[in-house]
Order: C-alpha cells, then structure tokens, then sequence
C-alpha cells in the first residue's frame, strides 16, 4: 500500500514564501522581510520560518545564510552541474544518455536562434565556426570552441533556460565532446563534424528555422552513432 506523506509546516511555509516571493514580484538580489514579520504574516513561529528559509536555501531559491537578510538567490546551476556530473559517474552508458537529452534542447535552442538572432549574432557565429575550423588540429582547442559554439546558439535563442542549463552542464558536456571526437579520430570524420557544424551555423544564419533544427538533428545522431560503437566495442 502506498503511504501518503503528509506535509509539514515548514514545507506549507516555504511553498507560501515562494508564492509571496512571486506575488511581490521580487528579484534576484532583493531582501525578504524579517523572520519575525514572515511569521506574523503567515501565522506561524519563527523557527517555522527560519526553517521554511532553509528548505528553500537548498532548493538554490532563497538565501539565507546565518546572521544575514534573507534575500532572493540570483540563478544558479550548481544543482544542475551536480545532478549531470552524478549522473555520468554512476551511469556506464551517461554520456549517450545526456546525447540524447541535450539533442531534443538543441534542436529548439536552434530553432529558436534561427528566429531570433540579430545580423551581429549571426555574424559572431560564423566567426566562431571558423574559429572552430581553424583549431581543427588541436583536440582541446577545437573542444573549447566546440562548447562555445553550442553555448553562444543557446544564446542566441534568447531562452534563459536553454542557455543555463547548457551552462551549468558545461563538464558534463566536454566530456561527451571528447568522447565522441575520440570514436571519430580519422581527418575524414573529423572534417564530417566540422562540415555540420557550418551547416548548422549557415541555416541559423539565413534565418531558416526548419532547416536549422534538421541540421542539429543530425549533428547529434552522428555524435549518437559514433559514441554507441565507441561503447559497444568497450563492453
């Protein structure tokens, strides 16, 4: 039978501190009221609140660090990197499994830049890309601008989200990177990875969504492919 789990006080405070954090439309950076105003508002004790405080300190919502103002935590992908990098340490097969996560985000962060992207950003990526073609025999200099790349798409789409989240994952995703260029090491494939990554710029850059998600898609099926054999040679 499944037991339900009853909600404390301090989690009934927390989630009405959030609530109140929104309604005031409060931002990062901005002081929350007393421990002693929060609880005579909400009716309950102080160390309801200054518990309610710290759950919400963990979640990476609120700080409220001892003998300091409660404020509201600018955003922060500590908890992201963390889950990711876990993740990779305990799953075998964590880089194939991020590939395909990272792939569907991807697709929509290029869409959504394909859409969105100024004359200036398109002409950056297409400096970035041929920052990329020229690094091409520098693994770790072709990596740094491989993530680059990837990142300044995010942004480009101007979904903060997006954006983070890649951030946040960047390790994470270096990892995956260098595992995939190690299964693709011929000048053949090399040049096959940098041939999709101009092709995904060049869509992005006439402003052609469908064809930028197609473009993405694809980039991430061959990385896909290539890690899969790396992986199935090694069990």
């Amino acid at each position: 039978m499944t037991k339900l789990v009853r909600e404390t006080l301090p989690d009934i405070a927390a989630r009405a501190l959030i609530a109140f954090v929104r309604t005031e439309r409060l931002r990062p950076g901005d002081p929350l009221p007393s421990e002693a105003q929060l609880a005579e508002r909400f009716g309950v004790s102080r160390p309801v609140i200054r518990e309610a405080l710290q759950i919400l300190h963990g979640r990476g919502l609120i700080d409220a660090r001892r003998h300091r103002s409660a404020t509201v935590s600018h955003p922060s992908g500590r908890q992201i990197a963390a889950f990711v990098e876990h993740h990779l340490l305990f799953d075998p097969k964590g880089a194939l499994t991020l590939l395909e996560f990272r792939r569907g985000i991807e697709m929509e962060s290029a869409k959504l830049a394909a859409e969105r992207a100024d004359a200036n950003t398109r002409a950056h990526l297409r400096r970035m890309v041929s920052a990329m073609a020229a690094a091409v025999e520098d693994t770790a200099a072709y990596v740094d601008a491989d993530i680059a790349l990837h990142q300044a798409i995010a942004t480009a789409s101007e979904n903060p989200l997006i954006a983070n989240f890649l951030a946040s994952a960047r390790n994470a995703t270096r990892e995956t990177i260098e595992l995939g260029l190690r299964s693709r090491m011929s000048d053949e494939e090399l040049r096959r990875v940098q041939a999709a990554h101009e092709l995904l710029v060049d869509a992005i850059a006439q402003g052609d969504a469908e064809a930028s998600v197609l473009a993405m898609a694809r980039h991430f099926d061959d990385a896909l492919r290539a890690i899969r054999l790396k992986l199935d040679g090694s069990a």
